[in-house]
Parts: structure tokens; sequence; C-alpha cells
């Protein structure tokens, strides 16, 4: 059984706990932690953001409000971060140096050298580190990699995305319409199709961008 620890319970937990329930037998949520006690033990009604409703609340498991407490843990096999951005480095590392294996929600960080210390702790751990890119995994867009990659409709030459929402209000503290915390729609929105399509296509030779 993979024994996860949840830091951060606010909108994107919602997309993570109904995963890991459909995965009962093989993966349970021991800790969940969060600054907001209501929602680290449950007792809050959950965020709903743009992908889905609030997450779940009758889950039997350990309740902290400092994510140093969660990693002391011996519990906890596996970090689930789903915070803020600006935070996703320092969780992250703290986690890898405690030996927890670490999935954590995208975009990785702010900025390279966030990036970097994070893969470096990573190397260091020799744990598992994973960004939760969701979008290589959805039905539609592992039917289009195929597609691409058997060639059964020919050579692909070109493509067009488009990624459109509303202003995501439901974040804790405004934080997603902070550009300091969030990179913006660029960094935290856009970062989807700039994964997706290195993962369709590889790495690209050159890039063009105009803002």
């Amino acid at each position: 059984m993979i024994r996860i620890g949840m830091v951060g319970m606010g909108g994107i937990s919602g997309a993570h706990l109904p995963a890991y329930e459909k995965l009962a037998d093989i993966a349970q949520v021991v800790a969940r932690c969060d600054k907001i006690p209501e929602r680290a033990d449950g007792t809050a009604k959950g965020v709903a953001i743009n992908i889905g409703g609030p997450a779940a609340t009758a889950l039997q498991a350990t309740a902290y409000t400092d994510y140093r407490e969660l990693l002391a843990d011996p519990e906890v096999d596996v970090v689930d971060i789903c915070l803020p951005t600006d935070l996703h480095a320092e969780v992250a590392i703290a986690a890898l140096q405690a030996g927890k294996h670490v999935l954590c929600e995208k975009p990785m960080a702010l900025n390279v050298a966030q990036c970097d210390r994070m893969i470096a702790a990573a190397q260091a751990s020799g744990s598992i580190f994973m960004i939760a890119q969701c979008i290589r995994f959805w039905p539609a867009y592992v039917y289009l990699k195929e597609l691409v990659d058997s060639g059964k409709y020919g050579k692909l030459t070109s493509a067009q995305f488009s990624r459109l929402s509303g202003p995501p209000i439901w974040a804790s503290e405004n934080w997603l319409l902070t550009p300091e915390r969030s990179g913006g729609s660029l960094l935290d929105l856009h970062i989807h199709d700039t994964d997706y399509l290195s993962f369709l296509l590889g790495t690209p030779t050159s890039v063009s961008t105009r803002g």
C-alpha cells in the first residue's frame, strides 16, 4: 500500500482525492496538511474549481497545519503537493530531503533556478519526483499521440492549440491572479500546451514568441 500525504487542501486537491479513491487497492491518503485547520481535518467545505467539484472530506487521515510535521510522519511514503506555485520548490525540496517520493502540481516552479534546485534534490535523494502534468494522460490527448506516432493519417504538418479559462477567482488569497505567486496565465495555464507539445513532438529546435 502506497501511503499518501497531501500538502494543500484547496481547489486542485479535489482532482487528486477522487483519483486516490479509485486506486484504493494500492494507495491511501493517510495525512492531510493545510494552514486552515478545517481544510486539514476535512470539516471545511471543499473548493470547486474549473475542472470539478470540491474535494471529498470523508477521509480518515492525520491532519496537520505545518507541512514539516507531515514530512516527519513515518507513515507517509509520498508527498502530494497541491500548493500555490511559489511554494512548490521549498516544500518539494524539503520532502525529497526527508526521504519521501514527491508528486508536485504544475507548473514546477516560478523560474529555472528553482526547478534546477528541485531536480538536484531529487537526484541526491534517489526518490521519485514527478510534476503532475495531467494533459498527456487525458484520453483524447493520448489518442492524438498514438495517431501522430503511428502515422495513421500521414505526417503532422501543423497544429494550433488554444486554451481558454475564466478568471480563477477560487484561489485562496487570490494567489492565481497574483503574478508573483502564480506566474500568470502564461506559466500556470499555457504550461499545459507547452508540456503536451513537447510530449507529442519532442523538444523544439527553435521557439518564436510574441507577447
